[in-house]
């Protein structure tokens, strides 16, 4: 299996995708720099503005390198290292990965197998992409109706509950009919974000570390218990 994931051509194909995003980058930085000198914008504001932004994106990206090694042990290291640049939603992917198990038919070849997650995760994304591409310019005036129409507390209740709902169902498929130590692990992730979210409510880098850590402190506690029973 470890061939099919991690080949030679597996990397190949999927650093296209890889390359498309570092081009995008690439041309938006450009363009945020040309409109930057457009409104004569210092040139030590902007130093200090990308450095600060570098800075920033280290914390978000703790929890994406956690979650890449559960990425590349379901998928290998070629899909995982291109959908982490492509989506960034690795939890999303994990997820989605997950789900492509009980479906694939019985005795299927690894390469079947890996099809089945590919094909998956990429409609998967799919959506995501046209509903961005097509509804994103008419968001604003819909979240604005809907604030005029709705009590604007109610309207953010409603996406909070959302989110939630969807966490909830990632979080319920990974403890519900599992062993133990799932459910100590999930708890104490979720402790630890509360007692982050709590204590270090108004320390903005912290809170970035926050899904990081929380993973951390859950994958930590799912193996000492694990090793503790055997």
């Amino acid at each position: 299996m470890d061939n099919v994931l991690n080949n030679f051509d597996m990397w190949i194909a999927c650093s296209i995708m890889v390359i498309a995003v570092v081009g995008q980058a690439v041309v938006f930085f450009r363009a945020g720099l040309r409109r930057a000198r457009e409104l004569n914008i210092p040139k030590e504001k902007l130093v200090h503005g990308c450095r600060s932004a570098a800075i920033t994106a280290v914390g978000p990206t703790l929890s994406s390198c956690i979650a890449l090694l559960a990425l590349v042990a379901v998928i290998g290291g070629p899909s995982a290292w291109m959908r982490l640049n492509d989506i960034g939603a690795a939890r999303t992917e994990i997820a989605v990965a997950s789900m492509v198990e009980p479906v694939v038919p019985a005795g299927s070849t690894p390469t079947v197998k890996l099809a089945y997650t590919q094909w998956a995760m990429g409609l998967n994304n799919m959506g995501w992409m046209i509903v961005a591409l097509v509804l994103t310019p008419s968001m604003g005036g819909v979240l604005k109706k809907m604030n005029s129409r709705f009590n604007p507390t109610a309207v953010k209740m409603v996406m909070h509950g959302a989110a939630l709902g969807l966490f909830a169902n990632l979080l319920a498929g990974g403890t519900l009919g599992k062993p133990l130590p799932f459910w100590y692990a999930a708890a104490a992730a979720v402790a630890a974000m509360v007692l982050i979210l709590k204590i270090f409510v108004k320390n903005q880098r912290m809170l970035e570390l926050s899904l990081g850590i929380a993973m951390v402190v859950g994958m930590a506690v799912g193996a000492m218990y694990h090793y503790m029973s055997l």
